[in-house]
């Protein structure tokens, strides 16, 4: 949650995308990544290790 305060999102924001993107459960999701310019982009499948990954790169937040 402090990641969504410092970039002033919040959670109900959150929701929203992924409601706008067809998610029905957050356990079916891996990621939520706020790209550079700002927009959102909901990952289904990935990790952060694999080299063939979306998510490959990207920063973990808890």
């Amino acid at each position: 949650m402090e990641a969504l305060k410092k970039e002033r999102v919040t959670e109900a924001e959150v929701r929203s995308i992924l409601r706008s993107n067809g998610v029905v459960s957050i356990a079916s999701i891996e990621a939520v990544v706020m790209e550079s310019n700002g927009q959102f982009t909901v990952v289904k499948e990935g990790n952060l290790t694999s080299e063939d990954s979306p998510l490959m790169g990207v920063k973990k937040i808890d």
